[in-house]
């Protein structure tokens, strides 16, 4: 199945969970950037958010669907329909002050394309915010534990619920193919010229499970809330890099 068919109704819509939202927005606000780049933008709502938050005065756009670069572009997002698993970005060398790319490296085959590409349109000093699932997780340690599918994963694109401890209902998979761990994700990005300052932990929906026993969903809730102080056992990992002077 080609990328662009699977992900034409896939891309991303509104903003992502609250939690994570802030966490963005918090980092955003600490950082100063004239031309910002949101790769994977969805329909361009998390994009616009955080181009304010950056104070951009240029905001630019890179997606897979081509109904969502549409609807980023009615935004105001100067946008281009790109696979960033197969094409290289369309920017100059050392373009942008800041790049996002927020939930997208567990989706392609090629990682390290993706982060040559960021590491290449980014300005020396620049700011490079990505996050991504976290396979160590604490509910995916829990799973394999029990020989359940960590619910980051998924074993069929068609059957993504198959194995997994919540079902389908937990969320994750929908064409995840590199899960990394928190030392698998900072070792990464450092050998791609990516110095990692920081490292948040965020959680996902704040909803339960659907199929977890309703005396256990306040535990769920809970539980994946204080994990996010511990970014290795998090549900998501945001990592904000710089691109080091001499990359």
């Amino acid at each position: 199945m080609k990328q662009q068919v699977y992900y034409s109704d896939g891309y991303a819509k509104h903003l992502p969970p609250e939690d994570r939202v802030e966490k963005l927005l918090a980092i955003a606000g600490a950082v100063t950037a004239e031309r910002f780049l949101d790769i994977g933008c969805g329909d361009g709502s998390l994009t616009v958010t955080l181009k304010n938050a950056l104070g951009a005065t240029e905001v630019f756009g890179v997606e897979i669907s081509a109904q969502g670069s549409l609807e980023a572009r009615e935004k105001g997002v100067c946008c281009y329909d790109v696979n960033v698993d197969e094409s290289p970005l369309p920017f100059e060398d050392n373009s942008m002050d800041a790049v996002y790319a927020g939930e997208i490296l567990e989706h392609v085959y090629d990682p390290d394309h993706l982060l040559d590409e960021i590491h290449r349109v980014l300005r020396a000093g620049g700011t490079a915010i990505i996050d991504t699932p976290n396979l160590g997780w604490w509910a995916d340690r829990l799973s394999l534990l029990l020989g359940y599918q960590p619910a980051s994963t998924e074993s069929s694109l068609r059957f993504g619920g198959v194995g997994k401890l919540f079902g389908s209902s937990c969320g994750g998979g929908g064409g995840h193919l590199r899960i990394l761990t928190l030392r698998a994700f900072k070792s990464l990005l450092e050998a791609h010229g990516l110095n990692v300052r920081k490292v948040v932990g965020a959680a996902g929906k704040t909803t339960p499970p659907s199929t977890l026993p309703v005396l256990l969903r306040s535990l769920y809730v809970n539980l994946n809330r204080l994990a996010c102080s511990v970014p290795a056992v998090a549900q998501f990992m945001i990592a904000v890099t710089t691109k080091s002077p001499m990359g």
